[in-house]
């Protein structure tokens, strides 16, 4: 039987003629035991050897407070890092209300600003493959505000136009006087 699984990109270090695992949200493990983070981490260690991956990083999805995986990974060698690359939190939201209900279920200051953008003429649409570069901007500017790491531009361009394909892919922006303010990007699987 599976007791985890392990989806992980090899991304190349410039320069370097090395690589560097990426696994995120993982690795997904039934139960984090010692003997089943072994499998995991055997399976990790080969890949980095075979892909000549200087590092590996995991940011498996674990519950706050959660002790197991902590004392698993240090046990293995891993070390914390800052910034993660992923949210350390992932809310989820019921859209079959209405807008009205959703609206009502938000916190007041926040419906006061949604109702506020719309009044100001903030408009939200749909963006294109032309919009990439606008939206790359933005995350740029919020990365270095908020201290986050993000990958180069053309790996976002090649998810977007992946999933595009595929017709599991919105890109929405804001836009004030035509000038994009937000954005963000969502998508859509099963």
């Amino acid at each position: 039987s599976i007791r985890a699984a392990v989806s992980m990109v090899s991304n190349p270090i410039r320069r370097a003629g090395r690589t560097q695992l990426y696994i995120s949200r993982g690795p997904a493990v039934d139960n984090p035991s010692p003997e089943t983070f072994d499998l995991v981490d055997s399976a990790i260690r080969r890949t980095a050897v075979a892909t000549n991956a200087l590092v590996a990083k995991v940011e498996p999805y674990v519950p706050a407070g959660e002790r197991k995986w902590p004392d698993l990974l240090r046990r293995h060698g891993f070390n914390p890092l800052y910034p993660p690359s992923q949210p350390r939190s992932v809310w989820a939201l019921d859209l079959d209300p209405d807008q009205d209900d959703l609206l009502g279920a938000m916190k007041p200051k926040w419906r006061y600003n949604i109702r506020l953008a719309s009044k100001r003429g903030v408009v939200v649409s749909s963006g294109t493959e032309k919009d990439i570069d606008d939206f790359y901007r933005l995350y740029s500017e919020t990365a270095q505000r908020d201290a986050f790491y993000i990958h180069d531009k053309e790996i976002y361009a090649f998810i977007f136009q992946t999933f595009w394909r595929l017709g599991q892919f919105e890109l929405l922006m804001a836009r004030y006087k035509g000038v994009p303010v937000g954005a963000v990007t969502l998508v859509h699987l099963g």
